[in-house]
């Protein structure tokens, strides 16, 4: 007779965004990941002050990669400083 196993959802692929709350209260999110680096893979890792950032930012580890997602990543923070807001609609929306 077959077993009646459950199904289980499977895992997710790619890094998971880990919650951290320090001493004060505040909760970061850090997303460790692996990234060539000098002939070598080394493991690093990023802390996001949100959840949505940090989210977003594992999917492109998975998809373009990491190498493209800090590049991406870099891009986008030099553009924050620089005035530009990416979390508002308009910005997503516009062509």
């Amino acid at each position: 007779m077959p077993s009646r196993r459950a199904r289980i959802a499977p895992l997710p692929q790619g890094p998971i965004p880990i919650p951290h709350t320090s001493a004060a209260g505040l909760t970061t999110w850090k997303v460790r990941y692996r990234i060539p680096r000098g002939g070598k893979i080394v493991e690093t890792s990023r802390t996001f002050e949100s959840l949505p950032r940090a989210a977003w930012f594992a999917r492109l580890l998975v998809d373009p990669g990491p190498v493209e997602a800090e590049a991406i990543l870099e891009a986008m923070l030099a553009a924050e400083a620089r005035g530009i807001d990416f979390t508002t609609s308009a910005n997503i929306d516009s062509p």
